[in-house]
């Protein structure tokens, strides 16, 4: 409670959900070292030193926490797999609905980035091997990770219903990180996604932390009259 009340009063703007991914880091079973929590719009990201087991800095990754709503990480499980149909097969689209979503999800996130770092995932398919006909896989680029915060399923729906949507993406590219905000919607009973790159702040636990102590500083400084 005492770090969320912290992180209030650094940002009183952040709503509940976005405070409870800020300090989910911290309730893991395993040693890391938490060096920053990056925060744009209500994606939060957090960027942690992994500690061996002589307590030494092995790895330092940035990364969005899987199943931190409202985002789905393109190339996790939960993006595909739809909440309600994980015991039932009703999800309302075909095999061919499934192979235009991921084409046509896979089409935009490259189109966005500038270069082909995806591809649908029912590529992979070969005489012996089956990897489905939903989702995406990236091609082979490190440090890229993409984030969208509707699930595959919803997107489809959406898609083969022909329904105006608001959608947001982010892109992250190891600590740079830039939100796209997404309008869908159709011509000729094809979906068009209409991109704007947002100029939102990237909000920095550490450069926060910073000001407020040079604030302190200063003010303490600051010769009385």
């Amino acid at each position: 409670m005492k770090l969320k009340n912290k992180l209030i009063e650094l940002n009183p703007c952040f709503s509940e959900e976005t405070l409870n991914n800020m300090i989910c880091t911290y309730k893991r079973g395993y040693i890391i070292y938490p060096m920053d929590i990056i925060v744009i719009d209500d994606a939060v990201f957090h960027k942690e030193a992994v500690l061996d087991d002589f307590s030494s800095i092995h790895e330092i990754r940035t990364f969005m926490f899987e199943g931190m709503r409202p985002y789905y990480s393109i190339s996790e499980i939960d993006f595909i797999v739809y909440e309600s149909d994980i015991f039932s097969s009703e999800e309302g689209l075909s095999i061919e609905d499934k192979i235009y979503t991921s084409r046509f999800i896979s089409d935009c996130i490259n189109s966005i980035y500038g270069e082909n770092i995806t591809k649908p995932k029912y590529e992979l398919n070969s005489d012996t091997i089956f990897y489905g006909y939903d989702g995406l896989v990236f091609n082979k680029i490190t440090g890229i990770a993409v984030y969208v915060n509707m699930n595959f399923v919803d997107i489809g729906r959406s898609v083969k219903d022909k329904k105006e949507c608001d959608i947001k993406l982010c892109i992250q590219n190891e600590d740079e990180i830039i939100l796209y905000y997404i309008h869908q919607s159709f011509k000729d009973n094809k979906p068009i996604w209409t991109i704007v790159k947002t100029n939102n702040e990237v909000w920095r636990l550490n450069d926060e932390v910073l000001k407020l102590e040079n604030n302190n500083v200063t003010y303490k400084l600051k010769p009385e009259k």
